[in-house]
């Protein structure tokens, strides 16, 4: 452990008459303090009392920068995901890099895991062999990336949800511009959220970041922006709504990278007023394009939830307003996205952008190539299934707990997570509904409920000389459950007696455990559904 200020420095100086003096002070940081921006407070004395107090900034972060490249295949088509390291640290850096899939898998280097004197301003890539391939809504995919420096065997860098980033317009099929999200599921999202993206050059997800989706069609392309940010200002004209909360969107549909803009670019800008006006601008565009304020004339709707601090940006850029955008499958646009932020202050405080190129400068070479698709996803609706001989097997079986271990559950792709449900068989009255797959009315409760990732699991918690019974279910990666699932009935043994002074005395038959099962035939053993089970626990309450 590093050392660390756990109490007020102090210094005593003299300071010339009518002069100034520099003096350097050394903070000492503990080596697990969150990464942040903190204030450093210094009370200036003089003959003991406070006279002036000045504070000054300490931004915490990290010793190198991660990112992933951005990818131009689908999900289940990726089979290399590339990490980009950069050195930001004054001190060079020597280590390896690890990576977890979605579901948790370690991901297999394609050539190495390590790297070696990276030092500030440096790069190199890092590539990883991708498995896992189940789409889901949005296409939101996480891998938990974590750094190793060699030299202190420590953890350097961790996100445990990095996004997977990608380079890809779906192609739009139904849209509605009215703010809600709901039909983007099978757009790609790109993140605007590093430190790298950041005007500051810090990382503040509270107050500004955000998720960019973009659709083509034949009128042009459309775009979904989700920003988060704590406080929303727009009071500015539309030629000015930079300067405040907006969005603004770059194209280079030529895709041919000049800089400055060319005669095919454009930039646009998007903006909900503080009086619920929808603003929109052209910032860029050569004739015959038109330039200005087109408030109103294109589909636009911006929705503000201020309890949750997000404002979502919904609109199309239409191809008759830019005439070199021609989208087509399989061809290939630049493009950049840039969201502005201002809180109480007059002007931009800050801002955010997915690549260099819009809001600090006007530079398409600077900008990400996108290609356009029409995907297609997969839907599994197949739940796992268990095979004819699924069993659960019970062991270590004490007054309050027992170790169950089950036969796995088979799936078309993956088994991803088990959920196990247990209830006294003597009485089914407790806490949980238990709901049938095939009506709506609930036929029953069960006691309690823990999941599991893998094929076993300690209950802990029963009572003594009790009945349970336990059924399992299965749950593969686009969460479908299975229908039905193994169980076991069985009997916890009696609760241990308190012995004051049992000396090397024998134990009483007494304070002797039972080891008594419940009758476990091939019935109990097979593969119910839940509502079997619940009538199963009926009639044994009833038989009692």
């Amino acid at each position: 452990m590093e050392s660390s200020q756990t109490a007020p420095a102090t210094a005593i100086v003299t300071i010339p008459a009518q002069g100034s003096i520099d003096l350097p002070y050394s903070v000492l940081v503990p080596e697990n303090t969150r990464k942040d921006r903190y204030d450093i407070i210094f009370d200036i004395l003089y003959n003991g009392a406070i006279f002036d107090t000045k504070k000054v900034q300490l931004t915490v972060e990290d010793g190198l920068d991660v990112k992933l490249v951005p990818v131009k295949k689908t999900i289940e088509e990726l089979d290399i995901l590339s990490v980009q390291l950069s050195g930001t640290s004054s001190f060079s850096k020597t280590g390896k890099v690890i990576v977890k899939g979605p579901d948790g898998a370690l991901l297999q280097p394609v050539t190495s895991d390590a790297f070696s004197d990276l030092k500030k301003g440096d790069r190199v890539q890092l590539d990883f062999r991708w498995t896992y391939h189940n789409p889901i809504p949005f296409n939101e995919y996480t891998v938990d990336m974590q750094v190793e420096e060699t030299a202190s065997n420590k953890v350097i860098y961790n996100d445990p949800v990095l996004p997977v980033e990608f380079n890809l317009v779906q192609k739009a099929k139904g849209l509605t511009i009215d703010g809600d999200l709901s039909d983007w599921q099978d757009a790609f999202p790109f993140h605007l959220r590093s430190k790298a993206q950041h005007s500051s050059g810090y990382r503040d997800p509270v107050n500004l970041e955000a998720i960019a989706y973009a659709k083509w069609a034949s009128e042009g392309i459309y775009f979904a922006v989700s920003v988060q940010d704590d406080i929303h200002k727009q009071s500015e004209n539309a030629a000015n709504m930079w300067k405040n909360d907006s969005v603004q969107v770059s194209l280079d549909p030529l895709n041919n990278r000049e800089s400055p803009y060319g005669m095919d670019d454009t930039e646009w800008g998007f903006a909900l007023a503080d009086d619920g006006t929808l603003l929109v601008n052209i910032f860029y565009s050569a004739q015959p394009n038109p330039n200005g304020d087109v408030s109103g004339q294109t589909p636009f709707q911006a929705v503000r939830d201020e309890a949750a601090g997000r404002t979502i940006y919904e609109f199309l850029i239409p191809g008759s307003y830019v005439k070199d955008l021609k989208p087509e499958l399989y061809g290939k646009i630049g493009l950049n996205v840039a969201v502005n932020d201002a809180d109480l202050q007059n002007g931009r405080d800050d801002f955010i952008q997915w690549t260099q190129g819009t809001a600090d400068s006007k530079n398409t070479a600077l900008y990400d190539s996108f290609l356009f698709i029409d995907y297609m996803p997969t839907v599994d609706n197949e739940p796992p299934i268990w095979p004819s001989n699924a069993k659960v097997m019970a062991s270590e079986l004490g007054s309050d707990r027992v170790t169950l271990n089950w036969t796995e559950a088979q799936d078309n792709k993956a088994v991803t997570e088990y959920r196990i449900m247990w209830s006294e068989s003597v009485s089914a009255t407790v806490s949980g509904n238990v709901y049938s797959h095939d009506i709506s009315t609930v036929l029953g409760n069960v006691y309690n409920s823990v999941y599991a990732t893998a094929a076993t699991k300690v209950i802990t918690g029963l009572k003594a000389n009790t009945s349970y019974t336990f059924i399992v279910q299965a749950r593969d990666a686009a969460g479908n459950w299975s229908e039905y699932g193994p169980y076991v009935t069985l009997l916890t043994k009696l609760a241990e007696p308190v012995c004051g002074n049992c000396g090397g005395s024998s134990p009483s038959s007494s304070s002797l455990w039972s080891n008594e099962w419940l009758p476990v035939t091939s019935e109990d053993r097979r593969v119910v559904s839940e509502k079997q089970l619940v009538e199963m626990l009926v009639n044994k309450r009833r038989s009692y």
